[in-house]
């Protein structure tokens, strides 16, 4: 199953058995890991695409090669990665003159998730500007195939999500503490706390949108009260914001009630699976275990919902893995 992929996205392709064969190559260095860790990477790289998000685009290959870049050096590489963010930043920037784009797995949050890691501090402002132009709705735009495509409706609704809203914006946020920007960081967290704690008082488990929106079984990583509670908590703890943290672990609690009812039917992965909410769970110094059968897992390759997230979580002791790749879903800060 991980011999072949149908696309090269880190979501669903190879870019996710790339991000494995890294952590296995760390964990057991020899020249045979390393070979295939190479072969796969440059595949990757010589097959660009137009999209550009995280997930599902060359946002996702440059990451993937500046995190590769920072275990095994290679000047050759180096000199391409700052060659093609230069040209990827452009095309970014185009992205982000257009509303509804401030999500992780297709947009701004996912931007900026790259351009800390390249330390880009003048594109983090440009980003951080583009969330303010969206707040205080951060309205969605749906259906738009990649992101390098101008097409889709701008729905009148707000995302509540890690993955696809403003949970990920906040947990996002976070990673200005200390830049001259954190007060604008600050007070857009306010914005979007405002909204969360609404929702919470009106409804336990939170919907995937607001208005109007349907309690979600989605309580693992992308959307729900478990990784809503990580991005309170994670602000409540950085910015010492104790209403941050006390509405976190009502969250937290709601959540944890729910699995105590519906831990059979949650699959093994990443997105909404319980090798999510393990981690989750240990960054949140919580001592529920949701235990693996991985006779269960969707029989796919990819990162986010198959083999390689299972995998990869598996590998981990701890609260991180050694090649980090656990940062793609905290937005490169933590507990």
């Amino acid at each position: 199953m991980l011999d072949s992929f149908d696309d090269f996205s880190l979501a669903s392709g190879l870019g996710g058995l790339v991000l494995l064969r890294l952590e296995e190559s760390l964990r057991s260095p020899s020249i045979e890991n390393c070979q295939i860790l190479s072969v796969e990477l440059e595949k990757l790289l010589r097959n660009p695409r137009k999209d550009l998000s995280l997930f599902y685009g060359e946002g996702a290959d440059l990451w993937l090669l500046n995190k590769y870049l920072q275990h095994i050096p290679s000047s050759t590489l180096a000199t391409e990665l700052l060659v093609r963010y230069q040209k990827w930043k452009v095309r970014s920037r185009q992205l982000l003159t257009l509303p509804g784009r401030s999500e992780l797995i297709r947009g701004a949050v996912g931007f900026g998730v790259l351009g800390r890691s390249m330390k880009d501090d003048e594109f983090l402002e440009e980003i951080l500007t583009y969330f303010e132009t969206q707040s205080p709705h951060f309205f969605r735009l749906e259906d738009t195939g990649d992101v390098s495509s101008d097409s889709g409706t701008l729905s009148r609704v707000t995302d509540l999500g890690l993955a696809h809203g403003i949970s990920g914006i906040l947990a996002f946020l976070v990673s200005y503490e200390g830049s001259p920007e954190e007060e604008r960081a600050r007070r857009l967290s306010e914005v979007i706390f405002t909204t969360l704690a609404r929702e919470a008082e009106a409804k336990k488990l939170l919907p995937k949108f607001t208005p109007d929106g349907e309690n979600s079984w989605h309580q693992g990583w992308c959307y729900g009260n478990l990784s809503t509670a990580y991005a309170l908590k994670l602000a409540g703890s950085v910015w010492e914001t104790k209403k941050y943290t006390v509405l976190a672990d009502s969250l937290w609690e709601a959540g944890l009630n729910f699995h105590e009812v519906n831990l059979r039917e949650i699959p093994d992965h990443l997105c909404h699976g319980k090798a999510s909410l393990n981690l989750l769970s240990a960054l949140m110094d919580s001592l529920q275990k949701f235990p693996m059968n991985q006779d269960r897992t969707k029989k796919e390759g990819g990162f986010l919902n198959g083999e390689i997230g299972v995998r990869l979580a598996l590998l981990r002791d701890g609260r991180f893995s050694l090649s980090r790749w656990e940062d793609l879903l905290l937005l490169g800060r933590s507990l």
